[in-house]
């Protein structure tokens, strides 16, 4: 994969996030889709010039980052139009290549071309622009911008183009991204790219991980992503395209989309759901989530989970797994996964003295209780198998099943010695951390429970926070979910900060030197919305301005 340099496009994709866009075709109605080249793999359409600067410059001073004053620069050079839209993209060239291109906007293309030594009367013209040699051509209002080649071909517009990059849903936005089905084919074809054993992945993999990521060099980031090649593949093969759109506005509140168009678009009914309300009143809770299940999408997200496994898990600190027995694996979680129709779950910021990571519930609605259990049950045993043989450094995280009774209900629990398991169970201090993240003496635990006939609670709760939620969920009307079509997913960031904190404490002490405790100044949630029963899966959410800029002192603080 090669890319030359291109000194004017490096500097716009570089400040890519932090564009304007009001609309999808011009005030004259032409598309911007008309004037893409036929070949393009991704564009990117930021807009309105002149307004480009006062809305970035704030938002990177947030974050401690400098970026260049773009709508500046583009105004400062003749011809260009500082109120118009620019498009940045990239471009398939066949074997592997790409390159680059800009679509800007221009008032007086002739003069645009002369102030860089072209002629307007050719084609593509040789010019000049920040010490650059380029070719320019004229695109409606537009001047395509690129490096020399010896074929423009590719750059030529096709009347039959697939790019959809004007449609409703994404006007007004600050930033519009298109990966097209061109684009899509090329990504799996990257991630694709190498033949290796497993074993040989999860070396790569471990030494990838361990330096940091250069951006700019194409190849590591083609290397990074065929890590990844069956969830890539997976997402490719059900996607024609993605889309994403992301805002800024004055008070640096962030609003994003990203949406997944299929390749053969389905209704996807919703079936009706009644789930009881999973609170614990005296608990803070840093994140709540519903949703129904039985949807392709929602089906897809679990196997990209899945396929994550391929590399090793550094979790459980394993190499590689298996893949026979990851399959095996895949399939009995996708038996458990067809039997559940809806889901409702909560994890809260324990307070001062309780375990830190014993503080998840998920209720699940299911068709049998009873068969769900038991379908657990096989997929708790599928993992024992698949860790069992897989290559492993220092752990064995094999759980262990044991019958569990509360009150009149009757399940199982999973359990896991973490000190032995990560085989440092002679070091006093390791059993310490571990209690104190997890309670019960380091041992993590996971209870199901069958609530009724079409009701299971999942949980890895302390006991009495555990019996507290049935309690307080028997005592409770069930309910359906807010939104039959998707997920909603409310998060409370200054709250999952103080837990992020109490996890250091807990794992460092609090006599570790160069570390104290950083809140999250900040009192606004963030809602992410997943819409997951429609021919399109589309991710909404907005972040408040004041957890950006809190977010930004802390990432201002740790750089």
């Amino acid at each position: 994969m090669t890319c030359r340099s291109l000194g004017l496009i490096v500097t716009l994709v570089v400040t890519l996030l932090a564009g304007r866009s009001i609309s999808l075709a011009d005030e004259t109605g032409a598309s911007y889709a008309d004037q893409l080249p036929r070949d393009t793999l991704v564009a990117a359409r930021v807009s309105q010039l002149d307004r480009f600067d006062p809305l970035v410059q704030p938002l990177a001073e947030s974050f401690g980052v400098t970026v260049p004053p773009i709508g500046t620069l583009a105004a400062s050079l003749e011809g260009v139009d500082p109120r118009g839209d620019v498009i940045v993209g990239i471009v398939g060239l066949g074997s592997g290549k790409v390159a680059p291109f800009v679509l800007l906007p221009v008032e007086d293309y002739r003069a645009f071309v002369r102030s860089g030594d072209g002629d307007a009367g050719v084609d593509f013209t040789p010019i000049t622009l920040a010490g650059e040699e380029l070719l320019a051509q004229e695109r409606g209002r537009w001047a395509l911008v690129i490096n020399p080649v010896d074929d423009t071909a590719p750059f030529e517009v096709d009347s039959e183009n697939d790019v959809e990059f004007d449609r409703p849903e994404l006007g007004d936005s600050l930033i519009t991204v298109l990966a097209t089905s061109r684009g899509m084919a090329e990504l799996k074809r990257l991630a694709a790219s190498r033949s290796e054993s497993p074993y040989h992945l999860a070396n790569r993999r471990r030494m990838l991980a361990s330096r940091p990521i250069n951006w700019r060099s194409l190849q590591e980031l083609e290397e990074r992503l065929s890590l990844y090649a069956p969830l890539v593949a997976r997402t490719c093969d059900n996607a024609k395209h993605v889309q994403l759109a992301i805002d800024v506005a004055d008070d640096q509140s962030l609003e994003f989309e990203a949406r997944l168009v299929p390749k053969q678009a389905k209704q996807i009914p919703a079936a009706e759901s009644s789930l009881p309300p999973v609170t614990l009143s005296d608990q803070r809770p840093m994140l709540e989530v519903e949703g129904p299940a039985g949807s392709p999408w929602t089906d897809l997200l679990v196997d990209l989970h899945i396929d994550s496994y391929s590399a090793g898990s550094d979790e459980v600190d394993v190499i590689y797994f298996s893949p026979p027995e990851l399959e095996k694996w895949r399939a009995g979680i996708a038996r458990a996964r067809d039997m559940v129709i809806a889901a409702r779950g909560l994890v809260i910021a324990p307070a001062e003295g309780e375990p830190t990571v014993s503080n998840g519930a998920l209720v699940l609605q299911v068709k049998s209780s009873a068969e769900f259990v038991s379908a657990f049950d096989a997929v708790m045993a599928d993992w024992n198998s698949l860790v069992n043989t897989a290559t492993r450094r220092n752990a064995d995280f094999i759980y262990e099943t044991k019958p569990l009774a509360v009150g009149s209900l009757e399940g199982k629990r999973y359990t896991v010695d973490l000190p032995t398991a990560f085989r440092q169970d002679n070091i006093p201090e390791v059993r310490e951390v571990m209690a104190k993240m997890y309670g019960r003496n380091g041992v993590r635990a996971l209870d199901i429970l069958p609530l009724d006939e079409r009701h299971v609670l999942i949980s890895d709760l302390t006991d009495a926070l555990r019996d507290q939620l049935i309690a307080s969920m028997s005592a409770a009307a069930s309910a359906p979910l807010s939104n039959s079509k998707g997920w909603t997913i409310a998060i409370e960031p200054a709250t999952m900060q103080d837990w992020l904190n109490d996890m250091k404490l807990h794992t460092y002490g609090e006599d570790v030197v160069g570390w104290k405790p950083q809140p999250l100044d900040a009192d606004g949630n963030v809602t992410i919305e997943v819409t997951t029963h429609e021919p399109e899966l589309v991710v909404r959410t907005k972040v408040p301005g004041d957890v950006v800029r809190a977010v930004g002192k802390l990432s201002r603080k740790k750089s």
